[in-house]
């Protein structure tokens, strides 16, 4: 059996035809000199013909091969046998997979190969009997059958540089999504690391405020307990000399050097305890830092967000690892709002209340049906859960999104980080451990 073969005519064949193939299939050779008589002058939008003939089916077979951009066929029944024209076309359509050339089949013999039957059971185009072929329908035939073909080519060429351009565009669009992918990545990472950053900076302005703050009480304190302490030791001396000589006179200088001990203790118990009001003050700084987020976001970002609080005492007296966890989540639930929800409005609250933090962010954007959690949402999950907290985000299409936090807390309590409520390591924890 022949190998299967697939006819294609690419559009460069299509403009690079100099001349229309017409192969002549036929073992009588008077039937190849007239049909070459008869269509000597013949030509097609400009273009001759080119006659290719073939005695035989096998013959015939060899030259399609040879020739597989053959226009048409004048095809002859009985050759070699009685329907070796009729296995000439199975050979053409079915195992080259050749359908653009168009087939005339020319018949002397009616009785082989009757009309109806050819028609119905093999794919020709036209069908005529030798002595009705005039040269007038031989010259017609041959010109519709070419204009088909070329219709046919020109169709097959355009499917297949649609096909290219598919495939092309294909691979843009791929490229395209995964480049999109990779920059997104990156963003995402950039704007964690600005998130930390930012974060980073603002807990380092505090701590470096509260060291200026407690050094300038330091140096106070240097102060006043050296000038306390030196002036004591000097008239300590004359106090020595003076219980010999005039112990009356000492006795009087020991009241007033009691006095200045006493006055020197009392700068230095109210500079301790500036120093300790701040200390326990600079936890306001959280409060602080969540307003001027929102504040900063309400004005660069065009957006409006209410906010209530209450507890406010008992936030700010929270550890930093706990303030900072709730300071990521309203940024992280902000920029997710506004970024991927295109938010407009946020409704904030933030409550301490019976030993539950409450955090809850609502906005009103488009919403979605799939949730699909980010590496900001993912990292603050998992720090919710080491707080031994519960994490929520809901989200429904046209009703916005809401990101909800709870986390038990007990101030007098020590927390599963090993943190007392005042965000000191617990030492006698890490030494049981």
């Amino acid at each position: 059996m022949e190998p299967r073969m697939e006819h294609n005519l690419t559009p460069s064949n299509t403009q690079q035809i100099e001349a229309w193939k017409l192969m002549i299939v036929d073992d009588e050779e008077e039937v190849h000199q007239v049909t070459k008589l008869v269509l000597n002058q013949f030509a097609y939008e400009g273009k001759p013909l080119q006659f290719i003939s073939a005695y035989t089916a096998q013959e015939a077979q060899e030259m399609i091969k040879a020739h597989p951009d053959t226009a048409v066929i004048l095809l002859d029944v009985v050759m070699e046998k009685d329907d070796a024209g009729l296995r000439f076309v199975h050979y053409v359509r079915d195992a080259m997979l050749n359908k653009n050339v168009r087939i005339i089949l020319r018949t002397g013999q009616p009785g082989q190969a009757p009309e109806k039957r050819v028609i119905q059971d093999y794919d020709i185009n036209d069908y005529k009997e030798k002595t009705e072929l005039t040269a007038q329908k031989l010259y017609s035939s041959v010109y519709t059958s070419l204009k088909t073909y070329n219709m046919m080519s020109e169709i097959e060429a355009s499917k297949m540089q649609l096909q290219q351009y598919a495939h092309a565009l294909t691979y843009v669009n791929e490229s395209l999504e995964q480049k999109v992918k990779i920059k997104t990545q990156h963003l995402e990472e950039k704007n964690r690391a600005l998130r930390e950053s930012i974060w980073g900076t603002m807990t380092a302005m505090v701590e470096v405020s509260v060291l200026e703050e407690r050094t300038k009480m330091a140096k106070e304190i240097h102060d006043i307990a050296g000038h306390t302490f030196t002036g004591t030791i000097v008239q300590c001396e004359w106090l020595k000399h003076l219980i010999q000589e005039e112990p009356e006179q000492a006795l009087l200088k020991a009241d007033q050097l009691q006095n200045h001990l006493r006055q020197g203790l009392e700068k230095i118990r109210a500079t301790v305890k500036t120093v300790y009001t701040n200390a326990r003050d600079s936890h306001v700084e959280f409060h602080r830092l969540v307003r001027h987020l929102l504040e900063e976001t309400e004005r660069h970002m065009h957006v409006t967000i209410g906010y209530k609080q209450k507890n406010q005492d008992e936030l700010e007296q929270l550890p930093t690892d706990l303030q900072k966890l709730l300071f990521h989540a309203l940024q992280e639930g902000l920029t997710n709002g506004i970024r991927h929800g295109k938010s407009t409005e946020f409704q904030f609250k933030l409550i301490y209340k019976n030993g539950l933090i409450d955090f809850q962010l609502q906005d009103n954007g488009i919403g979605t049906d799939h949730v699909t959690y980010g590496f900001g949402l993912t990292m603050m999950q998992e720090q919710v859960e080491a707080w031994n907290g519960e994490f929520f985000f809901q989200s429904k299409p046209g009703k916005g999104s809401t990101l909800s936090i709870v986390i038990p807390y007990e101030r007098s309590a020590t927390n599963t980080r090993g943190e007392t409520a005042t965000g000191e390591l617990n030492i006698s924890r890490m030494n049981s451990s």
